[in-house]
């Protein structure tokens, strides 16, 4: 029987099966795979034209000497960090959970150049417990820098508040046992507490900004104002906004939904004070008809008018065999005229946000009174 010529390729298999792939070849493949998220990205203040221009032509000249670092973990685990609605989720959609991933998390600038003009580069792996963590360790190494404006130091501490407070929710801890973040913050900074959740709204402001018109004012080069930003913390507009007019309008209509909401709890309240009182009797002397009072329409409401229609309107009985009685029998006479008398002040005002709150604040003095 004729010998079976052995392989070679089978010998060189068995003797390389237990080597390890050399550290290039590793970092070749790390290079190959690096994921760049937005969710990181966006946390990089974006270099000004110039700035980018000068990092290019530095680059091309000397090379990229400082490595880039990526944060090497598994895809549940990103994908366990990101929000129910983020795009980010469609980078994974063709992994399997326990597949290896390298994400991008320092070195965003250099890795585009390097990238557009074939550059070389080294890599730093990194390990991190979570997404939360890996956007700590860049905020607090992008306000290490000394070029920031006070604009982008703003939007990451901001970023930084509503990070910790988005983490402490998600960690189920009572109230008493969470720690006070803006404080702990305010500390950490030299700042207020008050300064701290100021910028977390400025933060929340930024993000509804398309990235160009975001830019423009974390450099400065925008003169939008800080407290118009913090204004869209509740707005819902339908795309991100690209211009300082876009603001000031969604501004503008959103005071006024605000002011149209303010005029309707008013309404109600003011309708809720007063519920105990015929207002719709036409027959009765002094009726709120002949009065015209228009509880919808607060700047023609006169409170005086109404007030003399009511003392000649029947009271509310106090029992099933009680008669009726008088308006202020059973009630301080002074303090309820003190109470309206307040609220014709505020009716002559023109009916700002504050006023409204005020109006509401007093209406419910008054329901309160007539209780």
């Amino acid at each position: 029987m004729a010998k079976v010529k052995a392989n070679p390729m089978d010998k060189f298999k068995e003797k390389t099966s237990d080597v390890k792939p050399s550290s290039f070849v590793t970092e070749s493949l790390i290079k190959s795979e690096i994921i760049i998220l937005p969710e990181l990205k966006d946390l990089i203040p974006a270099l000004a034209e110039d700035e980018s221009r000068q990092l290019e032509e530095n680059l091309i000249k000397y090379g990229i000497k400082d490595p880039l670092s990526v944060w090497e973990t598994d895809a549940i685990t990103v994908l366990n960090g990101l929000e129910a609605n983020s795009p980010s989720h469609d980078l994974f959609a063709d992994l399997d959970n326990d597949t290896t991933v390298y994400i991008l998390f320092d070195g965003h600038n250099r890795y585009g150049i390097a990238k557009d003009r074939n550059l070389d580069f080294k890599v730093n792996k990194m390990t991190f417990n979570g997404l939360s963590e890996v956007k700590d360790y860049m905020i607090d190494y992008q306000l290490g820098r000394r070029n920031l404006t006070p604009e982008q130091v703003s939007y990451l501490r901001g970023l930084k508040y509503n990070e910790l407070k988005k983490a402490g929710k998600a960690s189920g801890k009572s109230v008493k046992e969470k720690i006070n973040v803006a404080e702990e913050l305010a500390q950490e900074f030299g700042v207020t507490d008050r300064t701290i959740k100021r910028d977390g709204e400025f933060a929340e402001g930024m993000d509804k900004l398309t990235p160009e018109f975001k830019k423009d004012v974390l450099s400065g080069k925008s003169k939008l104002a800080k407290k118009d930003v913090q204004a869209l913390k509740s707005a819902k507009p339908s795309a991100p906004i690209d211009s300082m007019a876009g603001v000031l309008e969604l501004l503008k209509e959103q005071e006024i939904e605000k002011d149209h909401q303010s005029e309707q709890k008013v309404d109600e309240l003011v309708d809720r004070a007063f519920s105990g009182y015929d207002l719709n009797n036409d027959e009765s002397e002094g009726s709120v008809n002949t009065a015209q009072t228009d509880l919808n329409q607060l700047d023609a409401f006169n409170l005086d008018e109404f007030k003399g229609d009511l003392q000649e309107s029947p009271a509310i009985e106090n029992s099933a065999d009680s008669e009726s009685t008088e308006i202020y029998e059973t009630e301080p006479v002074l303090t309820v005229e003190e109470v309206e008398g307040d609220l014709k002040q505020l009716f002559e005002q023109h009916l700002s946000k504050d006023v409204l709150i005020q109006i509401i604040n007093k209406a419910g003095e008054l329901l309160n009174l007539r209780d």
